[in-house]
């Protein structure tokens, strides 16, 4: 009679590869630089990844349809904090 005399070594589980580093969160924040009046237009183009001229004219358009699109710059221009 033969024995199997295999002897297997415990090796630890190895970690999961990680991929690349994750980029850190976007903010929507002010701009210092590329803004006209409050940097509010250049932040959402900057959070949303639109160009900021597409955000101005929709901005300068909302205006024509009330005071509702003034009332949200102004709101984003106390709530938003400055970059």
């Amino acid at each position: 009679m033969t024995e199997n005399t295999e002897h297997t070594t415990y090796s630890p589980p190895q970690a999961a590869p990680q991929g690349p580093p994750q980029a850190a969160p976007h903010r929507l924040t002010r701009p210092r630089d590329g803004r006209m009046l409050g940097g509010v237009c250049a932040g959402v183009a900057r959070y949303t990844g639109v160009d900021v001229t597409v955000v101005r004219l929709v901005a300068v358009a909302s205006l024509f349809f009330g005071l509702a699109g003034a009332v949200v710059y102004v709101a984003g221009l106390f709530l938003m904090p400055e970059e």
